[in-house]
């Protein structure tokens, strides 16, 4: 609650120029961003600021995001010697945090989510982030050597799928179904996934899987869950 002296804008920052200072902020982050992966691609995760020490543990699902920052940044920038970093990050986290499968001939590539207490994870939000990160890769760089594995990673999403339309959202890495519904935006995730991988490559499988998937977004209403 505001009390009789305060406003809105108590703690807000005016920027005086602000183009010059959010240009400033976003080199400092994708500096920043940029140190932290090291030379075999993983992250630095975090540091304890107090102690000075790095974080011993990983989340894996902030992997992709992380990568994907960093080239919506260089896009921006023009820093482009940066993207040799993110490539490298995003091979370490195919390499070592993925899954291959095999269906009907074609090869499938999910993100695997490694737990330190219970069964290991394929969600479908970090599917999507793996879909996302390897289009910016690509439309920022034109570098295409890793069309081939996100075809791989989308063949996979059809494991997500019911006959409905609609996506499971949690299975297990023997891809059967752990959690039909998680939580909302995963859906809204990996629709905004196919559609960026379908402007990459105009597939028309892509495409078809776009249109069924906002068809029944609007079919059962999904504006009422306000999801970005």
């Amino acid at each position: 609650m505001l009390n009789d002296t305060e406003t809105a804008e108590k703690g807000v920052r005016r920027l005086e120029n602000p183009k010059k200072e959010l240009q400033s902020h976003l080199v400092a982050g994708e500096t920043f961003l940029t140190w932290q992966i090291k030379e075999d691609g993983k992250f630095i995760y975090g540091y304890y600021p107090g102690l000075q020490r790095i974080l011993s543990n990983y989340n894996s699902v902030r992997h992709f995001p992380s990568v994907y920052a960093l080239l919506e940044v260089i896009d921006f920038t023009g820093n482009y010697e940066d993207t040799r970093r993110a490539k490298k990050a995003l091979q370490w986290r195919i390499d070592h945090l993925t899954l291959n499968h095999q269906h009907e001939k074609k090869p499938l590539l999910f993100v695997v989510e490694k737990r330190k207490q219970g069964t290991d994870e394929i969600k479908l939000g970090a599917q999507a982030m793996l879909i996302l990160a390897l289009c910016k890769y690509q439309e920022v760089t034109k570098d295409a050597s890793f069309l081939r594995r996100l075809m791989e990673a989308f063949n996979a999403v059809v494991f997500f799928r019911q006959k409905s339309g609609r996506y499971n959202h949690v299975l297990n890495t023997d891809l059967t179904v752990k959690d039909e519904f998680r939580i909302i935006y995963y859906e809204g995730e990996i629709t905004f996934a196919l559609a960026r991988l379908y402007e990459l490559t105009q597939d028309k499988q892509v495409l078809k899987m776009v249109k069924q998937s906002l068809d029944f977004m609007v079919d059962n209403d999904y504006g009422k869950y306000h999801d970005h």
